[in-house]
């Protein structure tokens, strides 16, 4: 019986710059990342990242993450999206 590699869950708090994140020809690599704390609200964190498709580099864009979300299935979300896009966000780039 083979056993089955389980990602563990990624707390936004661990994520940091230059951490990448790879899917095909696509990676996904952090920028920045910054911590919003509201009163009586868990923290919310901004993380600023750029798409990398072999000769397309994205421009920075945003994604907001709750203190009690995975950061990968996020990360993994923005990543499918792309590729399943990918043609569309190519050619409006110009």
């Amino acid at each position: 019986m083979s056993e089955e590699r389980r990602e563990e869950r990624l707390p936004p708090r661990r994520l940091k710059p230059g951490d990448k994140f790879y899917k095909d020809t696509v990676t996904f690599e952090i920028v920045e990342v910054n911590t919003v704390r509201g009163y009586r609200q868990p923290p919310v964190y901004i993380v600023a990242y750029r798409i990398r498709d072999k000769d397309y580099v994205s421009p920075v864009a945003h994604l907001f993450i709750t203190e009690g979300d995975d950061a990968r299935a996020w990360i993994q979300r923005v990543i499918d999206h792309y590729i399943q896009n990918r043609n569309y966000i190519r050619s409006a780039a110009g």
